[in-house]
């Protein structure tokens, strides 16, 4: 009970035999490698000079093989074919180019008709923003003859013998051949 509490500082003189004798222990090893104590380096095979490294490769043993023409070093790199070159992995080849298109389309729009003094039907038709008129089983334009003309409609025939009919004040695309 009347123990004196140990700190921190009186540690040291307790271990500093212990410390000591580490030091001593250090400098003994270090003195003793430094003295190379334990031998010396086994004998080696002396070092190839680089000039013997660089003419003799690691396959010499096997060219100068009995029977085997004489090969004189390394063969020389000349602008040559690569002999590793292959063909397997080829592009795809390109695509055809589509074809040219064989119709085309074309926007009429009929506007009205008129009968002249002589009992004749006239259409107004506009095709393509071009402005045409003309009577039946008259030609329109190249790619269309009128067939019939009527209040609400007209019928058409196009190049290709198909016939359409286009109502009145009404815009409406259609496909033909070209020619």
């Amino acid at each position: 009970m009347n123990e004196k509490p140990v700190n921190q500082t009186t540690l040291w003189p307790m271990y500093q035999w212990v410390s000591v004798g580490v030091m001593i222990v250090t400098l003994l090893m270090t003195f003793l490698a430094a003295m190379r104590l334990g031998g010396d380096l086994p004998d080696l095979p002396q070092i190839r000079s680089s000039s013997q490294v660089a003419s003799k490769h690691p396959f010499q043993t096997l060219v100068n093989r009995p029977g085997l023409p004489m090969i004189k070093g390394w063969p020389a790199m000349k602008n040559e074919a690569n002999p590793f070159f292959t063909d397997f992995f080829k592009p795809a080849p390109k695509p055809a180019p589509p074809p040219k298109p064989t119709m085309k389309q074309v926007e009429l729009l009929y506007q009205g008709w008129f009968e002249s003094s002589g009992k004749e039907l006239e259409a107004f038709v506009i095709i393509d923003n071009k402005k045409i008129s003309a009577g039946i089983s008259g030609d329109l334009s190249p790619e269309f003859t009128l067939l019939e003309i009527n209040s609400e409609f007209i019928l058409l025939k196009s190049k290709d013998d198909k016939v359409h009919r286009i109502p009145f004040n009404k815009l409406t695309p259609l496909e033909i051949p070209i020619q």
